[in-house]
Parts: structure tokens; C-alpha cells; sequence
């Protein structure tokens, strides 16, 4: 099988985003929360980078609106109590997690246009 060079930008990302470490759960039930979403949208960009991969078409309609779950990171606020060392590298954690599928996202709309 003959990779173009988007695919193989792809396949390298998707190597990355299986490398890389879910962010940990936290005590704060509304990080908690946000991190199950994160799950969810983990396993559908995973599923959609392999199909991509292996040559299949990707509708746009099956991407996600990530932009709405950074968001919704962006307004967690935590309290005093959960402001800890631990929280905060969870929350960067997030983003960086979230950095990942958001340039297999990036890839898989470019391929999908």
C-alpha cells in the first residue's frame, strides 16, 4: 500500500495520540468530567485516523466541534481547595492530549476537502 504524504502526516499523529499518556482522573468532578468526554473523542479520532490511514474517505460531518470541548476546558475553574500541583498538571495534561487530536482533526478535514 502506497501512503500519499497526508496519510503519512496521519499515521505519524495517530502514533503520537497512541504514545501519549490519557490524562489522569482528578478528584475535581468537573475536570473528571471533561476528561470522560475527552475519552469518548480519543476512541472516535482514533477509529477516524485508521480508516483515513488504511484510504477510506472521511466525511466532515464525523469530525467533532473540538473548538467547543477546548472551550469548555477553558471555563473549569477550580477552587482553592482543588488548586493543587496535581490538578494543574492534569488540566495541562488535557491540553496537550487535546493538541494531539486536534491536529488529527486539522488532517482529516484537509483530506477530507
Amino acid at each position: 500500500m502506497k501512503f500519499n504524504s497526508e496519510r503519512m502526516k496521519l499515521k505519524k499523529l495517530y502514533e503520537t495520540l497512541r504514545e501519549s499518556p490519557l490524562p489522569r482522573f482528578s478528584p475535581h468532578d468537573e475536570l473528571s468530567n471533561w476528561i470522560e468526554d475527552l475519552i469518548e473523542i480519543d476512541g472516535h479520532y482514533a477509529g477516524l485516523s485508521l480508516s483515513a490511514i488504511e484510504g477510506e474517505k472521511i466525511a466532515k460531518n464525523n469530525l467533532c466541534d473540538l473548538i467547543k470541548l477546548r472551550n469548555s476546558l477553558d471555563l473549569i475553574k477550580l477552587n482553592n481547595k482543588d488548586n493543587s500541583k496535581e490538578n494543574l498538571r492534569i488540566i495541562r495534561s488535557c491540553y496537550d492530549y487535546l493538541d494531539i487530536i486536534q491536529s488529527i482533526d486539522f488532517m482529516l478535514n484537509k483530506m477530507s476537502s
